[in-house]
């Protein structure tokens, strides 16, 4: 069992340059499309991935990064149901930045969904997305809300 931000890290970890993305990703000096890892700016110490109240008074600090929070569902520590629904949060003073943030993560939760709550997710789909740009700290975010479908391992 993992947490949904052990879960986000353990994708930006895992993600590496694809040279044929389907999204509309930016090129990186070497000619490679950028990973997670580039796109946040992640060091050995950061990874970049937050839960969403402990950082609202500094995000701008922390930018490029993720916040999450659990929108529906339970803890992990009650008993698991079939689903829970995700809030994440990609931020970024570009635009185009948050928005690649959020496709590339995306995409990599897709393909690799998580273990969450005890059970195996078996089905993570993306119900709604929202762009945003917040006045108050000059930031771009992208808003997208997953629902995890899961059933016991």
């Amino acid at each position: 069992m993992i947490s949904i931000e052990a879960a986000i890290v353990a994708a930006i970890a895992a993600d590496t340059a694809d040279p044929n993305p389907t999204g509309g990703f930016e090129e990186a000096a070497e000619g490679e499309k950028l990973c997670l890892k580039t796109l946040l700016e992640v060091t050995a110490d950061e990874p970049k991935v937050y839960p969403h109240n402990t950082v609202l008074g500094r995000i701008e600090e922390l930018e490029p990064c993720i916040t999450y929070h659990l929108a529906t569902g339970r803890t992990e520590s009650e008993a698991p149901i079939d689903h829970e629904t995700y809030v994440l949060n990609c931020w970024s003073k570009s635009y185009t930045r948050a928005a690649e943030i959020s496709t590339r993560l995306k995409r990599i939760l897709h393909d690799r969904p998580p273990e969450l709550l005890r059970r195996r997710v078996c089905l993570l789909v993306e119900e709604a997305r929202q762009d945003l740009y917040e006045e108050d700290t000059g930031l771009h975010r992208v808003r997208c809300v997953y629902r995890a479908i899961s059933k016991p391992k």
